[in-house]
């Protein structure tokens, strides 16, 4: 049996390494903020990556391929498959796009996708972390509208949206990583699903329906309460 000692090393890489580590661009939080940068930098750096939510962030260094996307190790195709986009409509000044998947083990699962304009140019990545019954589920990306129209220019020409399918991982839950710190699970289930190359175009949407507002949260506020609280502590120690 793997010594505690090696099995809390691997757990902390599983929780605190690789988790964060899925997301191409994650929200910025204190667990990921440099604290050797001063309050004032590290404020201005939160207000500017804070305003597109966790799931839904500007495409950077992307182009239209699902293979750029890094995943877990792991096989975790028996798992569950993902099946196919279903629908796509605009709600609360973002794009909503439905896609289907079928689970066979009741998990944690993740699911990625780019966003590209017309020009198959990318504008987002998009992602949903989600712990799943078995069964079939109807689960939702979405397109945050600010992204949209920090990209594309306003005015009464409509776009169609297209996605070059959809890639998805089985990640260990809250649970099965305390299962394995308590040495019941000699790992934590993880793997890769099978890609879904199939490709999605949507509606033509009119840039002007969607929202250019910044996202909000309660968690964000109380990030920039705290931020600026330093800030303030930060001033009063200067000369």
């Amino acid at each position: 049996m793997r010594n505690p000692a090696s099995r809390l090393g691997l757990l902390f890489f599983f929780a605190v390494v690789l988790q964060p580590a899925y997301c191409q661009r994650p929200p910025v939080n204190s667990s990921t903020e440099d604290t050797a940068v001063d309050p004032i930098t590290r404020l201005e750096h939160y207000r500017k990556e804070s305003r597109y939510p966790p799931d839904s962030r500007p495409a950077q260094n992307l182009s239209f391929d699902l293979g750029q996307i890094p995943l877990v190790d792991g096989d975790a195709t028996r798992d569950a498959s993902i099946a196919r986009f279903v629908s796509d409509a605009l709600e609360d000044g973002s794009l909503s796009v439905r896609f289907q998947v079928q689970v066979k083990t009741a998990g944690r699962y993740s699911f990625k996708t780019i966003v590209a304009d017309e020009r198959e140019k990318p504008l987002a990545l998009c992602l949903l972390t989600q712990d799943l019954k078995s069964g079939t589920h109807t689960l939702t990306f979405r397109l945050y509208g600010l992204i949209v129209r920090e990209a594309i220019p306003s005015g009464n020409v409509k776009a169609s949206f297209q996605f070059p399918g959809i890639v998805g991982e089985r990640l260990p839950n809250d649970q099965e990583l305390q299962q394995f710190a308590e040495g019941k699970l000699a790992r934590p289930p993880q793997g890769a699903l099978k890609t879904l190359h199939q490709k999605y175009v949507t509606q033509k949407y009119s840039p002007n329906g969607f929202s250019d507002r910044e996202w909000d949260s309660a968690e964000k506020r109380n990030r920039i309460q705290e931020l600026e609280a330093e800030v303030k502590q930060y001033k009063a120690r200067q000369p």
